[in-house]
C-alpha cells in the first residue's frame, strides 16, 4: 500500500520540511536507509564488542 515510510525517533527536533526530506528521499532499492550518528566514536569499541559492524548500526528504538 505504501512506497516508502519515514521514521524519526521521539526525541528528534525536527527544524525544517518533513516533506521535502520524504520526497527527496530515494532508496534505491534498498528497504532501509539510515543517517550517521555524530555521538557513535565513543561506542565503536563496545559495538565491535558484541559483533556489531558500525558501519552497519542504526541507532532507533522502533
Amino acid at each position: 500500500e505504501y512506497d516508502k515510510v519515514l521514521y524519526i525517533d521521539c526525541d528528534v527536533i525536527v527544524r525544517n520540511n518533513l516533506a521535502e526530506l520524504y520526497r527527496n528521499t530515494d532508496l534505491g532499492d534498498n528497504y532501509l536507509a539510515g543517517v550517521f550518528e555524530a555521538t557513535l566514536d565513543f561506542q565503536i569499541p563496545h559495538l565491535k564488542a558484541i559483533g556489531c559492524n558500525p558501519g552497519e548500526y542504526i541507532n532507533s528504538v522502533f
